[in-house]
């Protein structure tokens, strides 16, 4: 499973993807998580870690929203970094807006 975090102030960026995506999850078979998959009424935040903990890839969708967000911060970015050293989980960083934070800062390599 891909992992997908983003702000949800960029809700329109993660459609553009998941429309991007559609053909690798039908030939390729690869399933892509983002928070718009809990059910309501779920705990949100186990939901996230456990699609987290079960991710081999974790896309980002990086803007100024996205590393102004507390959550994201605090709680997925750490997670994310953690499992790319440990068990190499694969980062993609996609900038959507100009940021003052590059990728390689935090130690990921751009495609």
């Amino acid at each position: 499973m891909i992992f997908v975090s983003y702000s949800h102030h960029d809700a329109v960026w993660l459609k553009r993807f998941e429309t991007i995506f559609i053909p690798l999850r039908r030939y390729a078979e690869v399933d892509l998580w983002a928070d718009t998959r809990i059910p309501p009424g779920a705990n949100w935040r186990n939901e996230i870690n456990e699609a987290m903990d079960a991710a081999f890839a974790a896309v980002l969708l990086v803007s100024a929203n996205f590393l102004n967000s507390e959550f994201i911060a605090n709680e997925e970015l750490p997670f994310i970094l953690a499992a790319a050293k440990a068990r190499k989980t694969e980062i993609f960083w996609i900038r959507l807006t100009p940021c003052l934070i590059r990728a390689d800062w935090l130690g990921i390599s751009v495609l």
